[in-house]
């Protein structure tokens, strides 16, 4: 006996693809998406982050701010020594680094403070990514205000740089930069 019918299973993928190309709609596409301390973070070209857990869905928030930083440091070389002693050198199998690793999110209605330990390599590398994200979103948000109060081609040079670091970023892709600097160029 089938679980689903292939009706059924058309049915879903339809209204799954429908809620998508809804949320782009109003949220704009997706430019990151990270696993940090538990969550699931989206960033949205649209200012917007979305975060749940990993078999919770989250809902969106308007991105005020986000910022990564770390508090790493050696541990030191007669602590680690006692440890070898009293664990027969187990503790030498994990990092030599102490320290935590923070992402903050500001959201139009939550502050989120996440905290990640011990600092890894992975860890700095998804909470910098985050950030990377988050602030190209906002300073490109934040340019929009700009845009609509600017005319002429100084208007148009000023969203083709914005674009071109949106390119150099990796938050759009080559073929919707394309796109986009042709649409500038016929407003000329």
């Amino acid at each position: 006996m089938k679980w689903f019918n292939q009706e059924d299973r058309a049915k879903r993928q339809a209204e799954s693809a429908a809620r998508r190309q809804q949320e782009i709609a109003n949220f704009g596409r997706q430019v990151a998406r990270e696993t940090f301390a538990g969550k699931v973070i989206a960033i949205h070209e649209r200012g917007f982050v979305k975060m749940g857990g990993v078999f919770q869905e989250g809902k969106f928030e308007r991105l005020v701010s986000i910022e990564a930083s770390a508090d790493v440091g050696k541990k030191s070389g007669l602590g680690r020594g006692v440890a070898a002693a009293m664990t027969m050198g187990v503790n030498l199998l994990g990092s030599n680094k102490r320290g935590d690793v923070y992402l903050t999110i500001v959201t139009d209605s939550q502050t989120y403070a996440l905290r990640e330990t011990p600092p890894t390599a992975g860890n700095m590398e998804r909470s910098k990514k985050l950030e990377a994200a988050g602030n190209a979103v906002l300073r490109a948000r934040a340019g929009t205000g700009n845009r609509e109060s600017s005319s002429g081609s100084a208007g148009v040079r000023e969203r083709m740089n914005e674009l071109k670091g949106l390119l150099a970023d990796g938050l759009i892709t080559k073929d919707e930069f394309e796109q986009k600097r042709k649409s500038l160029l016929k407003e000329l």
